[in-house]
This record gives C-alpha cells, structure tokens and sequence, in this order.
C-alpha cells in the first residue's frame, strides 16, 4: 500500500451550518452527495460499494476501506473496470464517480500486470478519497452516505442519551480512536477495511494483561501478506460512555506489516457495526450512536465464519 505524508487541511466556503444543527438529525437532503447501498453477494463484514455514475456501462465496485491511505486496485478488477493497465505506469488512474468527482487509484502491479501481489483480488477506496467527506455508515440499513462538510458538521459534543463524539487523529488520511483496553489508554486504527472487530499486536496484548492463543487453520491475509492468527478476549472495551466485555480480539503477535497503531492495532468491522457511524474527516471528529440490534462479534474460536480476513 502506498502512503501519503500530507494531512488534510480543511477549507469551508459557503453557508455555515445552522447553529441548532444536531448530529442526531438526519443531515439535510442538499446535504446528501450520494447514498450507496453495501453491495448484495459482497463477502461477510465488508463494505462494498459502487461509486459509477448513474448510467455509466461499468461498475466502479470499490471496498470502503478506512484503513487504507490510498485507493488500490488489483490488475484483474482494473480491467474489468475498463483500466487499460500498464506496468510502466506509476501515476493514478482516475475514474469518474457518482459523487461528481474522480477517484484516483493504483494498480498494483509490484508482481505482474495480470494478477494480484497478495493472491487474492481486490479494489479499495481509502482515505485519499474519503477525506473530503463526511461519511456516514449505516451498518443496519447498510448504506453508506457521503455527506458535504459545507453543509453537515458533526459537532464538537452531544448530549443526548446513546450518543458520543470523538476527537479524530487523521495519519495520512487514516482515522483513530482512542479506547480504553482493560482500563490501558491506546489510539486505534479505525479500520472498515478489518473484518474483526478488535485485533492488536502482540506487544500491546501482553501489556494490557491479555492471554492469547494460535487458532488452527486460521490466517490474517492482507494487501501486504498473511500471518498466522492468534485470539484471545479481552475483558473490557471501553469506548467514551460505551463498554463491551468479553471481546473476542485477534492477536498478530508479530505485527501485521505496519497496518495498524501502534503496533498494528485495530478496531474494525465488528465494533464499529455496533453503532450508526459518521466520520468527519476535515474536522477530525467521530459521531457514534449506539444500535439496539447489533450483531455478535466475530470470534474464530466459536464460529464457522473462521476465514483469511483482509484488514
């Protein structure tokens, strides 16, 4: 994956938001550049959207993936987007979208100008696009809305019953949150991009008193390699007002390439599908609201899903 050094530095032009505006409410409809569904026959615990334009002959069928600096395609997904790939070519590609402006992406052709470096294929949208937005995951209607920061805020705090606001650190284009691991402060890599719904390095594992064990036949599988996973649970999460015991996390307990922080650690899918999410990324805020309905978290101990996983 390539990174990028820059940090967003947010411009806002035109009408301010109202002063009453209250995240809770549904952002005006003007608001609203696209609403997308998560697309049916995706795999488990990903979010898949198509970011084509009404009308175009090609789907632009990207993972939404908060984790990643950069948009990455694989060569064969390229092509089938209409990519002519080149292996000369070290500049993005760009493709038009739904939302009026252009995704940039990369090809990864590090292997070959035909198949993936990794194994398996993939394309994700990461933050050099989400940047500009404020995005709103939906997990329970499954739709993800991208919503103009011009228009729609998330505000600094609430106060309503269920609601919390998080201060944002954005590290090149990646968001984190901080959390409370068995009562031990660490910045989380916020990662739509990780099925799980909590993994951390071994390092930070055995700081925060957390045993883990290997777990047969069971493998972390990235866009960078793949490692032998680990598990283990951890007693208490602690996000804001919002507690989880016994979370089941997976362990690397030799890092995962540099994906996560600090020491690739990560707070994924599982988590973040507790709540009705919105990341705003030019003022470096995160809203929760917290879901009647969430779904169980993934645990590869006690659970037939035990699959690769691409966080």
């Amino acid at each position: 994956m390539r990174a990028t050094g820059g940090i967003l530095a947010a411009l806002f032009l035109g009408a301010a938001p109202a002063a009453d505006a209250d995240p809770a409410i549904d952002p005006a409809p003007e608001a609203v550049l696209a609403s997308l569904p998560f697309e049916k026959g995706a795999p488990a615990r990903t979010i898949v959207i198509d970011l084509a334009p009404k009308g175009n002959a090609r789907r632009l069928r990207f993972q939404l993936d908060t984790g990643a600096t950069n948009s990455v395609v694989t060569p064969r997904l390229a092509r089938e987007m209409g990519v002519k790939v080149s292996r000369i070519k070290q500049d993005a590609y760009r493709r038009g979208t739904v939302l009026g402006r252009d995704v940039q992406f990369y090809v990864d052709t590090n292997r070959s100008d035909t198949g993936s470096t990794s194994g398996w294929e993939f394309g994700l949208v990461g933050g050099d696009f989400l940047s500009d937005y404020v995005v709103e995951l939906d997990f329970a209607g499954k739709r993800v809305r991208f919503l103009e920061p011009r228009l729609f805020e998330v505000r600094a705090s609430v106060d309503a019953p269920g609601e919390a606001v998080f201060p944002m650190k954005l590290v090149s284009s990646r968001p984190a949150l901080r959390a409370l691991l068995d009562g031990h402060a660490v910045d989380l890599l916020v990662d739509t991009g990780a099925y799980m719904g909590l993994m951390l390095s071994g390092e930070i594992a055995r700081n925060v008193g957390l045993a883990f064990a290997p777990v047969p036949d069971f493998e972390l599988l990235g866009t960078r390699g793949r490692t032998a996973g680990h598990a283990g649970d951890l007693a208490r999460l602690t996000l804001g007002p919002f507690v989880f015991e016994q979370v089941p996390a997976v362990v690397s307990p030799n890092g995962f390439f540099n994906l996560g922080f600090p020491g690739d650690s990560i707070l994924g899918y599982d988590v973040l599908a507790q709540f009705l999410v919105r990341i705003d990324y030019p003022r470096q805020r995160i809203w929760l609201r917290q879901r009647a309905d969430a779904p169980p978290f993934f645990d590869p101990r006690r659970t037939a899903e035990s699959r690769a996983g691409t966080p």
